[in-house]
C-alpha cells in the first residue's frame, strides 16, 4: 500500500498571485494610460488591451486577497485509486483521475499534465461545454494541474509521482 498525499492551499502563495496580478494590472494601466494621452496615433487594440489587463489584474488581485482559497481545503489528493485536483476547472471537472487511465504525467516547475488513454470517458464527466470543448480540443485529453497556489514542493510532487509511475507503468516525464 502507497502513501495517501494531500496538498492543501497556500495563503503565501496565493498572497504572491495576488501581487503578480496587482503589477499586471498596474502594467495595463499604464499601458492604457500612454496609448491614451501621449501616444501620436492612437491604436485602439493597445488602449483596449491595456485597459482589460489593467481590469483583469485589479479584479483577481482583490478576489486573491479577499477571498482566497481556504488553507485547510484540499487542492490535490494523491492515493492508490488515482489523483483528484481543485485547481482548475478541467481538472475539478474530470474528478478522480484512475491511475490505470493515464498515460503519461509531464511535469514541470508549476504544473502537472496528465495525459488520459482514455479522455471520453473523462470528458463525459464534464458538464460546462466550454470545460469540456477545451479539455479535448485546446488539451487533447490532457488534465492540467497547476500548484503553484498549494502547499507542495516540486520535490515532494515528484516523489509521490514517481513511486504511483513505477507501480502503475505509466511514464512520467519532466
Amino acid at each position: 500500500m502507497m502513501r495517501k498525499k494531500t496538498f492543501s492551499y497556500s495563503k503565501s502563495k496565493q498572497k504572491q498571485m495576488a501581487l503578480q496580478f496587482l503589477g499586471l494590472g498596474a502594467l495595463g494601466a499604464v499601458m492604457a494610460l500612454y496609448m491614451w494621452l501621449w501616444a501620436d496615433p492612437i491604436i485602439l487594440a493597445v488602449l483596449v488591451g491595456g485597459i482589460f489587463l489593467a481590469v483583469l489584474g485589479i479584479v483577481v488581485f482583490f478576489k486573491l486577497q479577499f477571498a482566497p482559497k481556504k488553507e485547510h481545503e484540499t487542492a490535490i489528493h494523491i492515493s492508490d485509486e488515482g489523483i483528484r485536483a481543485n485547481t482548475s476547472p478541467i481538472a475539478k471537472a474530470a474528478s478522480l483521475i484512475a491511475w490505470e487511465d493515464v498515460e503519461n504525467i509531464y511535469f514541470s516547475t508549476k504544473l502537472i499534465d496528465v495525459k488520459l488513454k482514455n479522455p471520453e470517458k473523462y470528458a463525459a464527466r464534464m458538464k460546462s461545454f466550454f470545460v469540456r470543448d477545451t479539455f479535448l480540443k485546446s488539451l487533447k485529453g490532457t488534465v492540467r494541474i497547476s500548484y503553484i497556489e498549494t502547499n507542495a514542493t516540486y520535490d515532494e510532487l515528484t516523489a509521490t509521482l514517481t513511486e504511483y509511475a513505477a507501480k502503475n507503468s505509466f511514464s512520467l516525464s519532466q
